[in-house]
């Protein structure tokens, strides 16, 4: 966490918050030891308070009993620690938190500013800490808008200069703590419990349905818990055979993480970071297993998420990430140590999830869900590769992609049709973005049609052997049976295939996006040819304000949505923008509705990089066509997202004030563009000049 704090901030971190606020003294021990000064805790998480003595004083003060939320939250405290350590703990204001999370305190900006200056009090004699600690999904997600509330409340105070807006480290060195506190043992800030909702049916959730339990959270812990220790055990043996020092390495990956998260992550640095942690020299199986051990502690490590046991049943998302988590690191040890000890860790796991029942009684229990739906989503390497294959049939000239974790690269591809059958013939190289491995093979994909797909990938073959392969497997598709073209396949790249079923969720609706494409285009015609013939009666019943038969609508609908979607393909051409609006005026005449996803996408990436080059350049080009895009935005009665291009014209506007200053006032004409593309994102025109 330090790491990955300084990777993003260029320095280290002052204080951390702990996750739901959970606490223990051997967790407050851990952060003073790795030089952490300060943590945030929930009012009821102090236990009681006394003045801290001074070198003047005789004797300490008694303790006060601050238990129930009586701890005043505008000071900080020192908690003292085992070998001399200490770390301070801010206690932010209950009530005012909790009018934010259920009192509805963001409706309203006003009512959030009063709320907030309730909090200090001329009794006071040091200087006030106001502080609280909310969800950041309350500013937007539970309170629309609550953004907004937020962004008055901060200018309220800013322009009033009543208060001084700080943060914790800049408080707290000018106000260290002269009082000192003991927490809460085993506490946290949502649950009454302790920290029982993460191990136990303690009675916390979130409102679910009358009946249901949580003692799922108990066996999903120890399994967990388990799983880890065999893990662990895996790691230790193994790497101490190729790291110095295995768990230094483990802490050290995060420097990889965050580069390859950057898209900064290349060989060379893979190869130093080796060079600088290993035992010896590695061979190239050996450094591959290496960086999987490390990936297998990373998703170890993730796969305590706290939300997993927050919410009310092991079906949920959250579980099932965590169990995503935990497949992916049981995959990884398989990989590392095959039929051996990594072979042997996910049976006991298994076993201790089927105590683990779902209130959902079709999801039966841990072990069910672990094997409906955390198995099939394992991606192995032809299962990657089959993420390119299947989708390729309707790629005009298929590219080398990036496939989740991996980078396709396309040596030769070759496809064929007949009538409505297509056989596309392939083969690359697929080379992994976390080990670097890389994996060569061959891949065909036979499309019967509609979501019948076909595709089955092998081993490389020889250059000889492979053009001999791809005339074979060409010849029986033109003259053969379709039977006779899944036996060849099967010579000569194994039994085992792969339909849609296999792709995720979110390549399979794609690939169903393109066949309902496909299939459209194919009856294209016959469409358009219905719409015309009733157009001209379609106007008359309008005319008579008759109500439009619902049979001449689906045409015409079929036929809008295909025309929109071949014109977003040729934006940002002009006359692209004016099909666009004839197309959108005729939908709205029909009363037909329109698939505006795309469309909504494509422009408001068009807004936004006018909007860069507004910004770097400043030219009157970026701003009127930013002015075009936002009048077919409202001719179209298309609602676009322009939450980052107000973030853009916030920079521009900060600039602009930089440079009129060194450069004096633009023209009255600029200026007015300014400001009316300010009213139309919708930003307050106040002080443009």
């Amino acid at each position: 966490g330090i790491a990955d704090f300084e990777s993003r901030f260029q320095r280290k971190p002052e204080g951390m918050w702990l996750p739901e606020t959970a606490v223990d003294l051997e967790s407050l021990q851990v952060l003073a030891e790795e030089g952490i000064r300060f943590t945030i805790l929930a009012p009821h998480q102090a236990e009681r308070i006394r003045k801290i003595k001074t070198a003047e004083e005789d004797k300490e003060d008694a303790w006060i009993d601050v238990n129930g939320e009586k701890i005043d939250p505008s000071r900080p405290y020192r908690c003292l620690l085992p070998g001399g350590l200490s770390i301070d703990l801010f206690f932010y204001d209950g009530p005012l938190s909790h009018g934010v999370a259920f009192d509805k305190l963001l409706h309203r900006g006003e009512a959030f500013v009063e709320r907030l200056r309730s909090g200090f009090s001329d009794k006071r004699d040091w200087p006030q800490l106001l502080h609280i600690a909310t969800d950041g999904e309350s500013y937007g997600h539970h309170s629309h808008h609550g953004d907004m509330a937020l962004a008055y409340t901060l200018q309220q105070f800013e322009s009033q200069q009543t208060v001084k807006l700080t943060n914790y480290g800049e408080y707290l060195s000018k106000n260290p703590p002269s009082y000192e506190v003991e927490i809460v043992e085993k506490s946290s800030w949502s649950c009454p419990h302790g920290v029982e909702r993460w191990r136990s049916d303690c009675g916390c959730q979130s409102g679910g349905r009358a009946g249901w339990n949580q003692k799922w959270r108990r066996p999903l812990r120890e399994g967990l818990d388990g799983l880890k220790e065999s893990l662990d055990l895996l790691f230790q043996t193994r790497g101490e055979k190729w790291f110095k020092d295995p768990w230094e390495t483990r802490n050290a990956y995060i420097s990889l993480i965050r580069k390859r998260e950057q898209n900064r992550l290349d060989l060379e640095e893979f190869e130093a970071f080796l060079s600088q942690y290993q035992r010896g020299m590695m061979t190239l199986l050996e450094r591959e297993a290496a960086v999987k051990l490390l990936e297998m502690q990373r998703n170890a490590l993730l796969m305590f998420t706290s939300c997993a046991w927050f919410w009310d049943d092991i079906s949920g998302y959250e579980t099932t990430q965590v169990l995503q988590y935990a497949g992916r690191a049981i995959q990884l040890a398989k990989e590392i140590d095959g039929a051996g000890w990594g072979g042997r860790v996910e049976g006991p796991f298994l076993e201790k999830l089927k105590e683990a029942k779902s209130n959902i009684a079709e999801q039966g229990d841990g072990a069910a869900i672990y094997q409906n739906f955390i198995r099939t989503a394992t991606a192995d390497i032809k299962r990657i590769i089959a993420h390119f294959a299947i989708p390729s049939i309707f790629d005009h000239t298929p590219q080398n992609a990036d496939l989740y974790g991996y980078r396709m690269e396309l040596q030769d591809y070759q496809r064929v049709t007949d009538g409505t059958i297509t056989l596309a013939i392939g083969k690359g190289r697929l080379t992994s973005k976390i080990t670097f491995e890389i994996e060569e093979a061959i891949f065909g994909t036979l499309h019967f049609g509609g979501h019948d797909f076909h595709c089955a990938v092998g081993a490389l073959l020889g250059t000889e052997e492979y053009e001999r392969m791809k005339s074979d497997l060409i010849r029986k598709f033109f003259h053969d049976s379709q039977a006779a073209v899944v036996r060849c396949m099967d010579h000569y790249f194994g039994e085992d295939a792969h339909t849609l079923q296999d792709l995720f969720l979110e390549t399979r609706r794609k690939v169903l996006g393109q066949v309902a494409d496909a299939l459209f285009g194919r009856y294209e015609n016959v469409w358009r040819q219905i719409y015309l013939d009733h157009r001209k009666l379609m106007l008359y019943l309008q005319s008579t304000q008759a109500k439009i038969p619902k049979p001449f609508l689906a045409p015409a609908a079929q036929v809008l949505n295909y025309d929109l979607r071949r014109e977003i393909s040729h934006l940002p051409d002009p006359s692209a923008f004016d099909r666009v609006a004839q197309i959108f005026q005729e939908s709205q005449r029909w009363g037909v509705e329109m698939e505006t996803e795309k469309i909504e996408r494509r422009m408001r990436e068009m807004i936004e990089a006018e909007m860069r080059r507004l910004l770097e350049q400043g030219g009157e080009g970026a701003l009127e066509a930013i002015h075009r895009l936002l009048d077919v935005a409202d001719q179209s009665r298309i609602k676009i997202n322009l939450w980052e291009a107000q973030n853009l014209f916030q920079q521009f506007l900060n600039q602009r004030k930089k440079r009129r200053g060194e450069t004096g006032a633009s023209s009255a004409s600029r200026r007015d563009r300014i400001v009316k593309l300010a009213e139309r994102l919708s930003y307050h025109t106040g002080g443009i000049s």
